[in-house]
């Protein structure tokens, strides 16, 4: 009980400076991540926020989703062509 306590004033706390919206994703992000990656996952949150993800979403494209993933990955260094240091690829799937 403790625990969930301290998380709804966590989520509380976060509500006094953010929107509903991302402050859920974020907690569902922190929640990804498990124990060894929460900080990273509550900071792939923060520089991708939900707003970017929903305005990708608006696109009537049916690469969409493609975009939103694109976005997550290289924001978070996982893309392969990232590995040559290459973003090219990454800025065409974007656009």
């Amino acid at each position: 009980m403790e625990r969930f306590s301290e998380k709804v004033a966590q989520f509380k706390s976060e509500l006094e400076h953010a929107e509903s919206g991302q402050c859920l994703y974020s907690g569902i992000m922190r929640a990804l991540g498990y124990s060894s990656n929460k900080d990273t996952f509550l900071e792939l949150a923060k520089r991708v926020p939900l707003l970017l993800l929903e305005l990708l979403a608006l696109n009537s494209n049916s690469e969409r989703l493609l975009r939103q993933q694109v976005l997550l990955m290289a924001t978070a260094g996982l893309l392969p062509s990232q590995r040559s240091g290459d973003l090219s690829e990454v800025r065409k799937t974007l656009m």
